[in-house]
C-alpha cells in the first residue's frame, strides 16, 4: 500500500476534528481553538463554579485518539507577567490536571502569549506540561511525530504573530519549509497548526 500523503492546515478557532483511515481502522484526532485559562476564566474555574468547563463535552472528547488544542498563555504567576500594555496571560500550574483529565494529549504553546511570564523559551510551561503528561508543542520540537496503528502523522506547530518575546514564524519562511519537507519525508499525513491574528480580533 503506498503511502497516503496530505498537509492539512488548522486554524485555531474552533474544534475540528481530523480521520485517518489505515486498513479499514479509523483514528481520530480531535484540535481545538485556544484554551485560555488565565485571568477572569481562571477565577470563574477555581473560585465560583469548581468545574471543568469541558464537562459537557467528555463523550465527544473521549472518541478521540488524540486531544490537542492552543494553550493560550503561560505556565506562572501574574506577579511574573512581562512588561507590555498587551494582556499577560499567566496560568496557575493548578489548572494542568484539569487540563489532563478533559482528555488533552497535547497542547501548542506556539502564540503570542507563550513568553508572557516565563524569560527562558517556555522551559517553565513545558516542564509543567510534561508533569502533567501532556506533550508540549512547539516550533522548536517540530515536526512532532504521532504514532497510530502502522501509520505516522507529523504536526508542525507555530505562530506568525510575535509576542512579547518577539519571536514568531514567517510565511513563507526557508525554517518552515525546512519543516515541511522533512514531516513529508518522515509521516504520512502532515498537519500544520498555525496560531494567528490580532489580539481581540
Amino acid at each position: 500500500m503506498s503511502k497516503i500523503k496530505k498537509a492539512l492546515m488548522i486554524v485555531t478557532c474552533c474544534f475540528m476534528q481530523v480521520t485517518v483511515s489505515a486498513q479499514s481502522v479509523p483514528y481520530r484526532l480531535i484540535f481545538t481553538g485556544d484554551i485560555m485559562l488565565a485571568r477572569e476564566v481562571q477565577h470563574e474555574i477555581l473560585e465560583k463554579h469548581h468545574a471543568s468547563p469541558w464537562e459537557q463535552l467528555k463523550s465527544f472528547f473521549s472518541s478521540a485518539d488524540w486531544l490537542i488544542g492552543n494553550f493560550e498563555g503561560a505556565v506562572g504567576n501574574s506577579v511574573e507577567c512581562r512588561g507590555s500594555s498587551v494582556p499577560c496571560f499567566a496560568i496557575s500550574s493548578s489548572m494542568l490536571p484539569m487540563v489532563r483529565n478533559a482528555g488533552f494529549n497535547a497542547l501548542g504553546i506556539e502564540n503570542n502569549h507563550s513568553s508572557d511570564v516565563d524569560k527562558h523559551n517556555n522551559i517553565a510551561t513545558e516542564n509543567a506540561l510534561i508533569s502533567n503528561k501532556i506533550t508540549p508543542l512547539t516550533s522548536n520540537n517540530s515536526p512532532q511525530f504521532l504514532k497510530l496503528g502502522r501509520y505516522t502523522i507529523a504536526i508542525i506547530t507555530f505562530t506568525n504573530i510575535a509576542g512579547r518575546d518577539g519571536k514568531k514564524i514567517a510565511i513563507p519562511s526557508d525554517v518552515l519549509l525546512q519543516k515541511l519537507r522533512l514531516a513529508k519525508t518522515l509521516a504520512n499525513w502532515v498537519i500544520v497548526y498555525l496560531h494567528w491574528g490580532n489580539e481581540l480580533m
